[in-house]
């Protein structure tokens, strides 16, 4: 029997935000394929990330042409603002999602009195988190999130149930150890 080949893992954005040292030392911990593309066009995406078992994004989208075509995605690290971003809805559909903390409110006045519109479909969707946008408020927080991101894609990658899972009660469709 053949041994499990090194998980792919896609780094989409990989040129006009190039992974910082910390991302790179956390990965350097699991043997991966990793392949860095810039990823803005639909085919360039599919072409990196088609059988890939991780992908990482900061700010390029993934979209729903993208993600119905992934053969073997197990986790999308994201780190950035925005719901538009990821075809969450295929994403979830897949199976690569089964429960979303979107940091997402960087643009809109969540302290308005008139309110602010809910008329997206992540907002009817029980297995979203939608908070405003307070991540990497700082250098520091920004190099710990990219961190926790490579972190999160290492365990699973390796079987392992991640540190900071946003719901520890989730049912992946893969094994984890806890």
């Amino acid at each position: 029997m053949s041994p499990e080949p090194a998980p792919h893992i896609a780094r989409l954005n990989a040129h006009t935000i190039p992974m910082i040292a910390e991302e790179r030392r956390v990965l350097a911990t699991l043997p991966h394929r990793l392949v860095e593309v810039e990823g803005a066009t639909d085919d360039e995406a599919l072409a990196a990330c088609r059988d890939a078992d991780a992908i990482m994004i900061i700010s390029a989208y993934l979209r729903a042409s993208v993600i119905c075509e992934l053969t073997r995605c197990r986790i999308i690290s994201r780190l950035g603002t925005g719901v538009g971003k990821i075809a969450v809805a295929e994403a979830t559909r897949k199976g690569i999602i089964r429960y979303a903390a979107l940091d997402v409110f960087g643009v809109v006045n969540v302290f308005d009195a008139k309110g602010f519109p809910t008329d997206h479909p992540l907002f009817t969707l029980d297995n979203v988190l939608l908070s405003p946008h307070v991540a990497a408020a700082s250098q520091e927080g920004a190099v710990d999130s990219r961190r926790r991101g490579a972190q999160a894609v290492v365990d699973v990658l390796s079987g392992k149930w991640p540190e900071h899972p946003v719901d520890p009660d989730v049912k992946p469709w893969f094994s984890l150890a806890r």
